[in-house]
């Protein structure tokens, strides 16, 4: 499974249910901050990480760093979570976009956007042009191969190939 967390997941303006549906039908596992898995059923989750039985939270692919040879927690990496950004004006123009996209990427993860169902036009964050892996239209099979590395894609809302962004590259 593919582990991905969603900026803004609150409040990103598309039906969490076709959300939902979407990032299940790509493979994906979505993560809280700490890289745990959400469960719902979970009531565990309000915990803090390290009152958390790891045990219970699911399969061991699908989480890392349960713990070292002594039981005690370690910090869950997160260098493959990817970050997914719905491309929605609510998270276009939301001021934290940039510096959670600049985390997600350098701590080893990626960023994709998604464009909404009929989205007609929108701008692509700076930040996304800049660091981003991509930006796919919500097709689970192109979200799936973007997250799994597969391909790049860059694609306009309505789902045209777009020029992906110049990446500045710093010669050593």
């Amino acid at each position: 499974m593919l582990k991905i967390r969603v900026f803004r997941k609150d409040a990103v303006g598309v039906d969490a249910l076709d959300l939902a549906r979407l990032l299940a039908d790509a493979g994906c596992v979505e993560v809280d901050e700490n890289g745990y898995p959400l469960d719902k059923d979970n009531e565990d989750l309000d915990k803090p990480a390290d009152e958390l039985d790891m045990a219970e939270l699911g399969d061991d692919e699908s989480v890392e760093g349960d713990g070292d040879k002594d039981g005690e927690p370690q910090d869950v990496e997160e260098d493959d979570v990817t970050l997914i950004v719905i491309l929605t004006p609510e998270c276009v123009e939301d001021p934290t976009l940039e510096e959670e996209v600049g985390r997600a990427v350098g701590s080893g993860g990626r960023a994709v956007g998604i464009w909404p169902p009929e989205c007609e036009a929108g701008a692509l964050p700076p930040i996304l042009g800049k660091i981003g892996s991509g930006v796919v239209t919500w097709d689970p099979e192109a979200l799936a191969d973007v997250l799994a590395d597969v391909e790049t894609v860059w694609e306009t809302p309505a789902g045209e190939p777009r020029t992906a962004p110049k990446t500045k590259r710093n010669k050593c």
